[in-house]
């Protein structure tokens, strides 16, 4: 079954999700016909797709989907080269918030879980979109049942779940950064946004190069400074 529908008007790309598998179609005049690149799968152990929405941006169009992994996975799939490609992966810290659901703005996403079998919790973990990092959790007490539905007003959360007499739950996200991010970024809507040579929630670790630039240079700011032969 086709558990989310995410169509880019600007490239007129319909993308539709099943399990593991997400299918790319073109729509014309006539209809829709597969693109030339037709599907692409996600790690197995990532789950299955449960959710996802469009993404706009500087960077162009990418579609953005959450699966019920345990830990949950958020990917994120750039609409905008010859081939749709998986362009980030996140996966969460906790093995409880399996996502259901999604609310989000420009900034960030709101992921909702599935009610957790033993304690009866829902999750709701904050995803930043620029910086592509779980910035925040929360969790529900009691919900009872799986979170189904979700809305985002400004600063106020909706989620509505599944149990007889239903719940609508309100939270309120918040706008202040860890640490102030460490003065190495800027906090947008309660989420760091790093300067280029950091990284993580708090903008507290330096980036990494790759490879350690293979023991022939050194590491600064995140570039490879290679030594001379």
């Amino acid at each position: 079954s086709v558990s989310a529908l995410v169509y880019n008007s600007a490239g007129k790309v319909l993308v539709a999700p099943s399990g593991s598998t997400v299918y790319f179609y073109q729509v014309t005049g006539a209809g829709i016909e597969a693109l030339a690149t037709p599907s692409l799968s996600i790690p197995a152990s990532m789950g299955s797709i449960t959710t996802g929405f469009l993404l706009t941006g500087s960077s162009g169009a990418s579609a953005v989907f959450g699966t019920n992994g345990s830990p949950a996975a958020v990917v994120k799939i750039s609409l905008e080269l010859s081939a749709p490609v998986i362009v980030a992966t996140l996966k969460f810290r906790s093995k409880d918030n399996r996502i259901a659901v999604v609310a989000h703005d420009t900034d960030n996403a709101y992921f909702g879980s599935y009610a957790h079998a033993a304690s009866g919790s829902c999750y709701v973990t904050k995803v930043s979109l620029a910086a592509f990092y779980e910035a925040d959790s929360m969790f529900i007490e009691n919900c009872q049942a799986d979170l189904t539905t979700a809305a985002i007003q400004g600063t106020n959360l909706y989620f509505g779940n599944a149990a007889s007499p239903a719940h609508v739950y309100h939270l309120v996200a918040s706008q202040s950064c860890p640490e102030d991010c460490n003065s190495h970024g800027t906090c947008v809507q309660g989420s760091c946004v790093c300067t280029a040579r950091w990284t993580g929630p708090s903008c507290s670790a330096p980036v990494q190069c790759p490879r350690n630039c293979s023991n022939a240079g050194q590491c600064i700011g995140g570039v490879c400074h290679c030594n001379l032969r």
